[in-house]
């Protein structure tokens, strides 16, 4: 039982601060190069930790929504850009070519790896962590932060309640046209009663006394020599790994030819550092769930 519950949330024993910066690193060193062999590192480690937190389930619902994000950002990259030499045929007089159809895909896995590492990010950067963080020099960030993070799902989960009434009352709309402005309702419904229940959440934490000076709160997070080694070899890994990552080593031309930096060291070094990085938090659950059978 002990070795599921660590499974499930690599992020158990670590720190707050330990896990933010963590994803702002994952997610900071795909967004500096287009370099497939990189962008796919990050997009398998990214699944990997969104299958340990999310669940395989929510993976597999974003890896198939990504299909047509990458078919996306390729068509559009190629409609609007004209560079390149290898032309596939002309649209209205404009040259539609490879190199710009390669580039819009990248840009597409770019983004799709962003999204699923924001899928662990959201299970394990909790509204409590937030505020925990950011509650004391940036209250209303870390209140607003928080507040948007617990909104995504429950906003899904309200527009099923919200879609579920209307169908149980024959609201289903007649036509294409019809079941657009079904929708469209049903979603205003869910954005008004969402904003209720936020100006209430604020007014709340206002009565509390929530971001006063001397106000003090409830922490069950300390900050130990485990957090210390951990933050220490995140930032090294980190900072190695965004060294790397804006080096010519670890870049790739499009125009006027697509062409990426082949194996180098400079590559290597990045995809090692950055793997590195990726598996800390799976090496301090794995101290974590040794100490609790020792216990």
């Amino acid at each position: 039982m002990s070795g599921f519950m660590y499974r499930k949330n690599d992020f158990a024993g670590v720190h707050p601060a330990g896990c933010f910066l963590f994803y702002m690193f994952a997610v900071l060193c795909p967004m500096f190069t287009l370099h497939p062999a990189i962008l796919s590192e990050a997009l398998i480690l990214a699944g990997v930790y969104a299958a340990r937190t999310a669940g395989t389930k929510t993976l597999r619902k974003a890896l198939l929504w990504g299909i047509p994000l990458l078919a996306f950002f390729g068509l559009m990259n190629m409609l609007t850009s004209h560079h390149g030499e290898t032309i596939l045929f002309f649209m209205n007089g404009n040259r539609i070519t490879k190199e710009a159809f390669i580039r819009g895909l990248l840009m597409g896995l770019d983004i799709e790896s962003v999204l699923i590492w924001f899928l662990s990010f959201q299970k394990v950067m909790t509204d409590e962590k937030m505020i925990f963080l950011f509650g004391r020099w940036a209250p209303k960030l870390g209140l607003t932060i928080s507040m948007i993070l617990h909104y995504i799902p429950v906003l899904r989960k309200r527009y099923g309640e919200v879609h579920a009434a209307e169908m149980a009352m024959g609201q289903e709309g007649t036509g294409r046209l019809g079941r657009i402005r079904q929708r469209s309702k049903e979603l205003s419904t869910v954005v008004s009663w969402s904003l209720e229940k936020a100006i209430d959440q604020g007014d709340s934490m206002e009565a509390r006394g929530y971001g006063l000076p001397h106000k003090t709160s409830y922490a069950r997070y300390r900050f130990g020599v485990k957090d210390g080694v951990f933050l220490a070899l995140l930032i090294l890994f980190g900072v190695l790994s965004l060294l790397f990552v804006v080096t010519p080593h670890c870049r790739a031309r499009f125009y006027p030819y697509f062409k990426m930096a082949g194996i180098s060291r400079g590559l290597v070094f990045m995809m090692a550092s950055y793997l590195a990085l990726s598996v800390l938090p799976i090496l301090a659950s794995r101290r974590e769930e040794r100490l609790w059978k020792k216990s």
